[in-house]
């Protein structure tokens, strides 16, 4: 009675989101299919491979019922950016005889003899049975026989939540489908069969109608907002609702079960029968007259959560530095998103195309008796190839201004495929360049997956390797850099201790070329060639090199290694090694990076500045006197180096000594350096000139910008208004984009668009289109 009467109806909590960031399932996926029966009742049940995903479809009418089901489970994965290549099932003729509808959706349907199940779905169906059998010995009342579909549900709902035994990163099947962790207490709310009051939806509320209703837990209804399906005790229906609080189960309501459960045609046994393909001789045929039909409130339009699009990622530092800074990151290149024909986006358009078959379809008992009928089609939506827009397309369709245009970004990396297609034998020669390296400098060492523990082989993480294309502020191409990363991700920071390390901060850099200019020191400029692999690694990791890089690995390597690396190479062509050395992307390569340089410059009597730990000094600039010494002052941004000292032999001394420790150390000398994406020029004496021409001429090129102004702004900067439209259409993450490219350029060489630069970062959440045409400005004054 408290429940019913007291109960208020809360204001949804804002549902928060947290996304997986996975090592990522192919995108190509093989669909098993077979039919199961418990105690006569028909279900559909596909398992995807690799992504290890299990749906089971209720089927009543066996023609209607099984083209819905088969075709809602494809689609399914075709909506969320997968694409089911193939179709693999038993004999059952019912899926067979769809051979033609699903070849007219580019899916391939493999049938293995009459009566040989597919052992996929098999073992499958075998763990659905025992969960199935278990809730129901657990249950105080006897489960009507309509109610058996969603305890099935539940189970498969349940067993997709569980971790994916093909993945060492402990994320699930149904995890890597909605791209959404597992929440405790959003997703795991409710046990079947349980007794709750649930929160209806009375209007208006102030009413003397009950706040609540007894219901009994379903399944959980795959939302957003973690509502749950339960079925209503009062009008005996299915409903779907968010808010509600578990009761105890009294004897009244398991003596109402039981009755529902004896008035119905059919029973469900405590134990009850499952057979795979063949409905079994001791089990009836569920006829559609005689189910008892529930009916369902209409589900919520948030089912299944957001799709994650990656062409929706942003990438912010378009320089050399975020390399160094955020390899532990997954990078994708904007530019392979357009013109990278391997990815797919769903074509709606194409949902609905005629798919009439003609002729050649397998003998099936299904329409043996009716000479007349005709072969089934299916409504399968396709996922379509996006053909590529190069950007004189784009600049033909109009300028930045006019509307979305997908910019193109300068120097990000690619993946090794686009890279060897792009460059052909100079991509490959970069890749074995990088392999050499890794043998050349001990990196690793092949490791046999035979000889890892449980907890190693739990702990592993993948790699990944990325080519990017490298130019010079002046805008020349300079080279191609391959990387070898560990995908760092995928470790356990609690495992570590302090993993942070420092960089110089912006402003200390610009305050030692300027102290250079004034002074008239000589500068120059250093970079170390696979700076963190001069560093031990302190603790264990092994990591999985695909098969692909594995080839490029053995190819390069000679002698044992080569012997080692081929016996240690497993059944898919990945080898495993330990990684013997700090490598990029790991969690604490960075900090052990760090603490191996600035030991040696401290043994070179470098000291560092109070201040900023990444600018040492050799000593005081001034002497007792007051007078400037020679004084050597280094700055250390990750693996770059600027040097400046009035006494070039003193230059020349600390040069030698870093090539003499760290191989492979290139020193550029001269008036012209580039340093963190800028040109520091000090031709001029006393002066330095900072620019970044280049990357602002490939910022108005991007967003074909014609035309200038005398001022990035106009009085109404800060005016903001109400009316305004919101940005739309991929418009809004153009905006975000620009803002912070140009937020880049105005931290480093372009002062005068600070401010505005600084507004307009507070309007990238929602932009509209007076944010828009304020952005116009500072690019038409640049």
């Amino acid at each position: 009675a408290e429940h019913k009467g007291k109960t208020k109806t809360r204001t949804a909590d804002e549902v928060v989101i947290e996304h997986v960031q996975a090592y990522p399932a192919h995108q190509e996926q093989v669909l098993y299919v077979d039919v199961m029966f418990v105690d006569g009742d028909m279900y559909l049940v596909s398992v995807s491979d690799p992504l290890d995903l299990i749906q089971a479809g209720h089927i009543v009418n066996k023609g209607a019922d099984l083209r819905r089901t088969l075709e809602a489970q494809i689609n399914a994965y075709h909506s969320r950016g997968f694409k089911i290549v193939e179709v693999r099932c038993d004999g059952e003729g019912a899926v067979s005889s769809y051979r033609s509808a699903l070849g007219k959706a580019g899916v391939r349907l493999d049938t293995a003899s009459k009566k040989a199940h597919v052992p996929v779905v098999e073992r499958n169906i075998q763990t659905i049975k025992e969960r199935v059998r278990g809730i129901l010995r657990t249950l105080p009342y006897t489960l009507p026989f309509n109610l058996l579909q969603y305890l099935v549900s539940f189970c498969v709902i349940s067993i997709n939540r569980e971790p994916s035994t093909k993945r060492h990163d402990g994320l699930s099947p149904r995890e890597l489908f909605t791209q959404m962790k597992l929440d405790f207490k959003r997703d795991l709310r409710v046990f079947f069969g349980g007794y709750y009051q649930v929160t209806l939806d009375t209007d208006p509320t102030n009413s003397m109608l009950a706040r609540t209703v007894g219901c009994i837990a379903l399944c959980p209804a795959e939302t957003r907002s973690g509502s749950v399906k339960f079925f209503n005790l009062s009008t005996h229906s299915v409903i779907t609702r968010g808010q509600f609080e578990a009761v105890p189960m009294t004897q009244s309501l398991i003596d109402h079960m039981n009755g529902l459960s004896a008035g119905q045609k059919h029973q469900v046994r405590l134990d009850p029968i499952f057979a795979v393909g063949q409905r079994p001789d001791e089990s009836k045929e569920i006829a559609d007259k005689d189910y008892e039909h529930l009916v369902e409130d209409e589900i919520p339009d948030d089912i299944l959560g957001p799709v994650i699009d990656l062409a929706d990622i942003e990438f912010n530092n378009p320089e050399d530095q975020a390399e160094e800074e955020f390899l532990n990151q997954l990078i994708t290149d904007p530019d392979d998103v357009e013109d990278d024909p391997g990815m797919i986006a769903v074509d709606f358009t194409e949902a609905n195309r005629d798919m009439e078959i003609a002729g050649n379809l397998e003998d099936t008992t299904l329409y043996a008796d009716d000479a007349g009928a005709q072969p089934p089609s299916l409504n399968i939506t396709v996922p379509q190839v996006v053909n590529p827009v190069r950007r004189s397309e784009r600049q033909k369709r109009g300028s930045y201004q006019d509307g979305p245009v997908r910019l193109r970004a300068k120097g990000f990396h690619l993946s090794t495929r686009k890279a060897v297609a792009t460059y052909g034998t100079a991509a490959t020669k970069c890749i074995e360049a990088e392999m050499s390296q890794m043998l050349e400098k001990h990196v690793f060492h092949p490791v046999h997956r035979d000889t890892l523990s449980r907890d190693q082989i739990r702990k592993l993480i993948p790699s990944a390797m990325f080519i990017k294309e490298k130019f010079l502020p002046a805008g020349s191409f300079d080279k191609l850099k391959a990387r070898l990363v560990g995908r760092g991700n995928y470790q356990d920071p609690d495992d570590y201790g302090e993993v942070s390390s420092p960089t110089a901060a912006l402003v200390s850099v610009q305050m030692t070329a300027a102290i250079a200019a004034h002074e008239g020191r000589e500068v120059i400029s250093m970079d170390f060639d696979g700076a963190y692999l001069n560093s031990p690694q302190k603790t264990e990791v092994n990591m999985e090199i695909d098969a692909e890089l594995s080839r490029y690995l053995i190819n390069v390597a000679t002698g044992d290694m080569k012997k080692d690396l081929i016996a240690c190479r497993g059944p898919t062509g990945k080898i495993i090694v330990g990684v013997d050395h700090a490598l990029y992307g790991l969690i604490e390569s960075g900090k052990l990076w760090y603490d191996n340089i600035t030991a040696f410059l401290t043994t070179l009597g470098l000291i560092a500045n109070p201040r900023d730990p990444c600018i040492f000094n050799d000593g005081p600039a001034t002497d007792a006197d007051g007078k400037l010494r020679e004084q050597l002052t280094v700055c250390l941004y990750v693996d770059d180096v600027l040097a400046t000292c009035t006494n070039l032999a003193k230059l020349d001394e600390f040069a030698g000594s870093l090539q003499a420790k760290f191989k492979k150390t290139k020193r550029v000398d001269g008036k012209v350096h580039s340093y963190l994406g800028m040109t520091l020029d000090f031709t001029r004496k006393g002066t330095c000139s900072v620019h970044m021409d280049k990357y602002i001429a490939d910022v108005l090129e991007d967003t074909n910008t014609v035309g200038s102004k005398r001022t990035p702004s106009t009085a109404d900067l800060f005016a903001i208004d109400a009316e305004a439209s919101l940005l739309g259409g991929g418009q809004e993450k153009d905006f975000h984009s620009m803002v912070a490219r140009l937020l880049f350029a105005s931290k480093r060489a372009r002062i005068d668009i600070q401010c505005v630069v600084a507004f307009l970062t507070t309007r990238v959440r929602s932009p509209t289109t007076q944010d828009w045409d304020k952005l116009t400005k500072p690019q038409h004054l640049l």
